[in-house]
């Protein structure tokens, strides 16, 4: 009669003791997932989130690491208040909660910049050049004054949002046509217009377009 209970018995205990085991392994991962929950929290940075997700992708705590992950991303691209820094945020959480108000944010930086671009390279008066036909320069509200190249306007305000380059004939304006191979950077309204065979990238006219 003993043979026959006494395997029951080690069998009930083997599994009682396996199931304490896995009982103890769950409770140390959770010991030791809040402990890296409190150290991220207590370093309140994008990067203290970020490593908890690296460790953590689906730990219990991954989703408001992630949501803290673009709040302080989004804090930090407005405290910089540039379009490079909003295209960065935008290019790292797309679809997140704060994508609205950054892309606002942006387009407003954007026209901001294009602003202190034309204050300071543009002056009021009328375009002269062979690169644009008639119809596009009346749609002209600033032209260069003396000379500037891109390079100095990225240097000062970073690289464009958008650049083109239009062959003689097509569309450069509205519906006005190019005089001839142009390139054009734009930094919201603004458009600058440079020979597409340009050597140095010399500005030769500034415009605003929708």
């Amino acid at each position: 009669m003993e043979n026959r209970t006494m395997p029951k018995r080690r069998s009930h205990w083997s599994l009682s003791c396996l199931l304490l085991l896995c009982c103890a392994l769950g409770l140390a991962a959770c010991s030791f997932e809040e402990r890296a929950w409190k150290r991220a929290r207590a370093s309140g940075s994008v990067e203290g989130y970020q490593a908890f997700l690296e460790e953590y992708a689906e730990g219990f705590f991954s989703a408001e690491a992630a949501k803290k992950v673009e709040e302080l991303s989004y804090d930090r691209a407005k405290a910089a208040g540039t379009v490079e820094a909003f295209l960065e945020f935008l290019e790292k959480h797309p679809n997140g909660d704060l994508a609205e108000q950054a892309r606002a944010a942006h387009r407003k930086a954007d026209g901001e910049r294009a602003q202190a671009v034309a204050r300071e390279f543009g002056t009021q008066g009328e375009v002269v050049s062979s690169l644009l036909s008639e119809e596009v320069q009346a749609e002209m509200v600033l032209m260069v004054g003396g000379q500037v190249r891109m390079s100095q306007i990225i240097e000062k305000y970073g690289k464009p949002t958008e650049s083109q380059t239009v062959k003689k004939g097509e569309t450069l304006l509205a519906n006005s046509k190019a005089e001839a191979d142009v390139t054009w950077h734009r930094y919201g309204r603004l458009r600058l217009f440079v020979p597409a065979e340009s050597s140095t990238g010399e500005v030769v006219a500034l415009g605003m377009a929708e």
